[in-house]
């Protein structure tokens, strides 16, 4: 998965990360997504997270072989998604991503 986060003049940190999840991997790649989204309700300063799945369009990147997903989330604070990178879930979640993916992070 690749990440990428930026401040905004609110004060918010957004943070942005895709995932190319195989077409055999998905139902995995699902599970572990809910699970996260569902952990991370209780996680401080965490506004938004959210995790669409690309829909077919001229200029897709999703084929019969993968799917491309990204996860779009908002924090009060970095330090408040330095600590959801760092908890038990988001950590279980990076060990059991890698697998469903068409290359690892």
């Amino acid at each position: 998965a690749a990440m990428a986060a930026a401040a905004s003049p609110t004060g918010s940190v957004f943070a942005y990360l895709t995932f190319h999840v195989r077409s055999d991997a998905l139902a995995e790649f699902c599970e572990a997504a809910a699970g996260l989204l569902a952990a991370s309700k209780l996680d401080r300063g965490l506004r938004r997270m959210d995790l669409h799945r690309e829909r077919p369009w001229a200029r897709q990147v999703s084929n019969d072989d993968y799917s491309l997903f990204v996860m779009c989330q908002e924090w009060a604070a970095a330090a408040d998604l330095e600590a959801h990178v760092a908890s038990e879930h988001a950590t279980r979640f990076n060990q059991l991503v890698p697998r469903t993916l068409v290359v690892e992070p």
